[in-house]
């Protein structure tokens, strides 16, 4: 937990060389001590790469072992995401993770689009995710929701991502999988166009018609 403390400076005088006095309104901050490192989600005293995996699996909604919330939400919003992952790997490689204490949501006009695809039951077929973005980027995350019927078999980077980024994926009870991709070393995806993840999907024999658009 974290513990605030007031610190104040009062009976503040100023002097010039003619030993002329002069009042100087008195000051106050705030400190604040915490019984936690901030990236530091395994509570080993340190923050490194481990713990930049470990930050990834919750937010992609994996529940670790001893795993420290507090230490591991650095921007202090109450949720585990993405961007708490970058933020940590910030750390964890020296950076200044530069964060405020309060959440914050980048405005944008990125456009994430999959084309339309006809699959057959009992097919697989490939498909790409494409992003057009504004910004430089190093990490994304979403939720992918599949019609009963289709299943993710495989989801890929492509060549925007770096040798170093990672591609974490996770399965929840409803069918929808979390993904999350990311660099430990907070490298950029390359380009501001084009595919970033390929999806295999396959459909089963009996797929819901209830589902159908």
């Amino acid at each position: 937990g974290s513990q605030l403390y007031r610190v104040t400076f009062d009976n503040v005088v100023m002097s010039d060389v003619k030993g002329v006095r002069y009042a100087v309104a008195p000051a106050a901050t705030i400190i604040s001590t915490t019984s936690f490192m901030p990236g530091d989600a395994n509570n080993d005293h340190k923050v490194d790469v481990a713990d930049v995996l470990l930050v990834a699996n919750k937010a992609i909604g994996n529940n670790p072992a001893n795993f420290a919330f507090e230490a591991a939400d650095v921007n202090k919003d109450k949720k585990i995401d993405v961007a708490d992952v970058i933020l940590v790997a910030n750390i964890a490689i020296g950076k200044d993770p530069n964060t405020a204490s309060a959440p914050r949501m980048g405005n944008c006009a990125d456009v994430m689009a999959i084309k339309d695809l006809t699959i057959n039951a009992g097919e697989e077929k490939t498909i790409e995710v494409t992003l057009d973005n504004a910004f430089a980027f190093s990490a994304l995350q979403m939720t992918l929701n599949l019609p009963r019927g289709i299943e993710l078999k495989k989801a890929r980077l492509t060549s925007r991502a770096s040798d170093e980024h990672s591609l974490l994926t996770h399965t929840n009870m409803d069918g929808s999988v979390n993904m999350l991709a990311f660099a430990a070393s907070t490298q950029n995806f390359m380009g501001n166009n084009g595919a970033v993840i390929t999806l295999t999907l396959k459909a089963s024999e009996e797929m819901a018609r209830e589902d159908s658009l």
